[in-house]
């Protein structure tokens, strides 16, 4: 390692379980497995042991010397592997996204306790969805460590991060909204990434029996979607979704409401037609594994043609 504001890649080493282990080698040198990716000296100076890390600091550290605010995103992140998330079987054809300048919105933190945080520098975006290295930084008395690191994709809309299933997920929520102005337009999602090592690492969610893939990496937390019924009537599915934490994995509890209305009566309220919930489990092993799709899949099947029902139904 370099003094002062040294920076190096931390090389492979063997996995035990995923867990941290410190073990003394020669010279008593206190040894991680496994490693940091990345380390990033500092001023041996007080004020710099106790001093969060600057932006500056945290594109030295996740993407190399040579990255710099206002400058242009790097290809590869510190480790030297590219800063595009791998794509699943679940979603093949995703469309790329261009290389951006950074600046101070596209690095964003979220503090885990006094020395850690998580943090996300985006450096490919469309202006929507935002994509690049996030990491657990952190501060460490001879300087700062990147312990666990990976590619986030996801909307950039009021992110928020959350460790979860004994911090082997990574829970990353954020938006995107159709008018701004109108919080009823954004949808919200969760994206998920298990930890294997070293690494944030994307794994589709799959059918616990068959293996097939479910889902990518996500949990919708909240859509709007609408179908005309044979009828010429819109019937609107409203999905709320919630996800809490487990030791073995994620319960999703999910809600959906769904209404009815005439387009050619435009004055006349929607009709409440059914309320639908339920409560799926993603178990954790390399990556998850469920029973079901989710419940907004399995009602738009079942409801999504069905005729308005008479006025006076009880249903």
């Amino acid at each position: 390692m370099r003094s002062q504001r040294g920076w190096r890649g931390a090389t492979g080493a063997i996995v035990l379980s995923g867990a941290l282990v410190a073990s003394a080698g020669c010279n008593n040198e206190v040894r991680e497995t496994p490693p940091p990716l990345c380390t990033l000296a500092r001023e041996d100076t007080d004020e710099a042991r106790r001093r969060a890390p600057d932006n500056a600091e945290l594109l030295h550290l996740m993407l190399g010397e040579s990255a710099r605010v206002d400058g242009r995103a790097p290809d590869t992140e510190c480790s030297g592997s590219t800063t595009v998330a791998e794509h699943t079987e679940c979603d093949p054809d995703q469309a790329s996204l261009p290389s951006i300048t950074i600046t101070d919105a596209e690095i964003i933190t979220r503090r885990l306790d006094e020395d850690r945080q998580i943090v996300w520098i985006i450096t490919r975006s469309d202006g929507v969805e935002g994509e690049g290295p996030i990491a657990i930084v952190e501060r460490r008395e001879r300087g700062l460590v990147a312990k666990t690191q990976g590619i986030l994709r996801a909307d950039r809309g009021r992110p928020r991060f959350r460790l979860a299933a004994n911090d082997r997920v990574l829970v990353a929520e954020s938006e995107r909204c159709r008018d701004e102005n109108d919080p009823a337009s954004c949808d919200r999602t969760a994206q998920l990434l298990v930890r294997n090592g070293n690494r944030w690492e994307r794994e589709p969610v799959r059918h616990q029996e068959t293996g097939r893939c479910i889902t990518p990496p996500s949990i919708a937390l909240s859509r709007t979607t609408t179908s005309t019924l044979a009828n010429g009537w819109e019937r609107t599915f409203l999905l709320s979704a919630s996800w809490e934490d487990s030791s073995g994995g994620l319960v999703v509890h999910e809600t959906v409401s769904v209404h009815d209305r005439d387009p050619r009566a435009p004055v006349v309220p929607p009709r409440p037609f059914r309320d639908v919930s339920s409560d799926r489990t993603l178990t954790l092993g390399s990556g998850f594994t469920g029973e079901d799709v989710p419940l907004l899949q399995r009602t738009l099947i079942d409801l999504g043609s069905v005729a308005v029902p008479p006025e006076g139904d009880e249903r």
